[in-house]
């Protein structure tokens, strides 16, 4: 990590004993500006995996059924299962996220509410593209959200790939995911966002705690958005690997 990180973290301690920004709004005027985007879309998390959370909290109910290629990363299971909802996991395709299978599963079960959704794909690396989705989203019931978990959107370099910002303005039921663990390197600091219409913000901002995104994450990840070249560096890095 850059050396003048710890600099930052070391001056923000010395004001620990007041709570810190509920909003966080220099870090979301700053990331709106990043992702072009207004800063009415988006909210921040502890980490990533509190916005699946979150999701799940809002969006299922007992009885309700969320839909879960596999493998996949399993915070989304467990999100599911805590709300007391069914998972329907559906295998891939040759490695790839099946959305012709889910379009079926939920013709086929009218319980369905969510469908996860992770493009970089963890594990396999694999990516939606922006026609694909459209075809999906032109497809899917309009009661059912879709999460479009991009974890690692800073390593894609496809111009054909989705990316939630596609689709603000254009339909209400994708919320992005994004996190400062990966191309920024601040795994342990957990600071995530997510990426929706201001309708899904607000209802995020009703039920997530207040505080969610402590002092030092906030100062770490403002630090980071000033570093990019780092980041480039760092992306570029695993990529070669």
């Amino acid at each position: 990590l850059p050396p003048g990180l710890g600099e930052a973290l070391a001056r923000a301690a010395v004001g620990s004993n007041r709570y810190p920004d509920a909003l966080c709004r220099r870090l979301r005027a700053k990331v709106a500006k990043k992702l072009n985007v207004g800063e009415e879309n988006l909210i921040f998390s502890n980490g990533a995996e509190e916005g699946i959370r979150l999701i799940a909290q809002i969006f299922l109910n007992h009885g309700d059924a969320a839909i879960i290629p596999t493998p996949m990363f399993d915070a989304y299971s467990v999100a599911t299962r805590l709300m007391g909802a069914t998972q329907i996991c559906l295998p891939l395709k040759n490695y790839r996220i099946d959305l012709e299978s889910i379009l079926l599963a939920c013709e086929q079960n009218r319980n369905v509410k969510l469908v996860w959704l992770c493009s970089p794909s963890n594990p396999t690396g694999d990516i939606l593209t922006k026609q694909e989705l459209d075809h999906f989203l032109a497809r899917l019931p309009q009661n059912i959200m879709v999460v479009l978990d991009e974890a690692y959107a800073e390593f894609v370099t496809a111009e054909a790939a989705a990316h939630t910002q596609d689709y603000l303005g254009r339909d209400p039921r994708v919320i992005g995911l994004r996190t400062f663990s990966k191309a920024y390197g601040l795994a342990g600091l957990r600071v995530g966002y997510m990426v929706a219409q201001p309708g899904v913000i607000d209802l995020v901002n009703n039920v997530k705690l207040p505080f969610n995104v402590n002092s030092s994450a906030l100062v770490a990840a403002e630090y980071m958005l000033d570093e990019q070249e780092f980041a480039k560096k760092h992306v570029a890095l695993v990529v070669t690997e």
